[in-house]
């Protein structure tokens, strides 16, 4: 995609932001159809942030389908990572967009993801690597990678796709 056919900066905060939102109020299954019908979402390991899937074992790596299992399953009552609900709280900045291939663009951004259960607070650093493509109703999400701007989880113990 060249230069002059990607979308503004503004146009992908709105739509970033929109995205957190839907996180942050667990509107999970509007969230997973973000995502287009190849959509991918991968967390790699905290020590091999750029490794690919083939090579290394993620935290998360869904397809499609898996995100939108997944995204019904912690919105049940029988989800005890997820039961009760966490609080959550995304902080979307330092947004860049980039051309990728013919038919994707490339967004990189920075988060700050808070996260509030039983009692304990997680801050969870993010860099936020995405494929984005335009459909029919807007934006669609191709792949989305979180790369964890901590050496461990130690700390927080768990993970959701929450991040």
């Amino acid at each position: 995609m060249s230069d002059k056919n990607l979308p503004s900066r503004q146009e992908i905060e709105d739509f970033l932001i929109h995205e957190a939102e839907l996180i942050d109020d667990w509107q999970l299954n509007e969230w997973a159809e973000l995502f287009d019908e190849h959509g991918e979402y991968q967390v790699p390991p905290t020590d091999k942030p750029k490794s690919e899937p083939e090579k290394s074992l993620y935290l998360i790596y869904d397809d499609r389908h898996r995100l939108s299992e997944r995204a019904k399953r912690q919105l049940k009552k029988t989800d005890h990572s997820e039961f009760p609900r966490s609080i959550v709280t995304h902080i979307i900045s330092n947004v860049r967009v980039k051309p990728g291939d013919d038919d994707y663009f490339i967004v990189i951004c920075n988060a700050v993801v808070h996260r509030s259960r039983l009692q304990q607070h997680d801050i969870y650093p993010v860099r936020c690597d995405y494929r984005i493509v335009r459909g029919d109703t807007g934006f669609r999400i191709r792949r989305k990678r979180v790369i964890l701007g901590t050496e461990t989880l130690r700390n927080q113990g768990k993970l959701s796709i929450i991040i």
